[in-house]
Formats: structure tokens, sequence, C-alpha cells
């Protein structure tokens, strides 16, 4: 069961950090992007939160954190 949540984790980041992209460099713009930035980062707390008990809190932070590096590629 804990490996289908974690799968079910890994989808939503992907699919925030798409979503967050397009946000970010789509129609966008001004305090609309900050807006977006700050409920992106608010997504990416709860999933660590939710993370953190499945694989540790190490873990969690190095996925969250990956993710993150991969939006400013």
């Amino acid at each position: 069961m804990a490996e289908s949540e974690l799968a079910r984790l890994l989808q939503q980041i992907d699919m925030q950090h798409e979503a967050a992209y397009l946000a970010l460099h789509g129609l966008a713009s001004g305090s609309s992007q900050h807006a977006i930035i700050n409920a992106k980062m608010e997504r990416w707390g709860l999933i660590h939160e939710k993370l953190t008990p499945i694989i540790g809190q190490e873990a969690a932070i190095n996925i969250v954190l990956d993710v993150m590096e991969m939006e400013d590629a």
C-alpha cells in the first residue's frame, strides 16, 4: 500500500510541476504569478508532509528539492 501511495504522490508532483511550468511560462504575469508560486509552495509542503511517513524526512526533502530544481532547468 505504501508503494501505491508513493506512486500517487510522485505522479501528483509531476502534474503540479507541469502545471506550475505552464503557469509561469504561459499567460500568467505579475501578481498572478506570485499567487501561483505561493499556492505551489503550499502544495509542495503538503506533499512533503505526506511523503515523510512513507519514505522518511530526508528522502521526502530530497524528492521535493529534486523536482523543484527540475522547474528551474
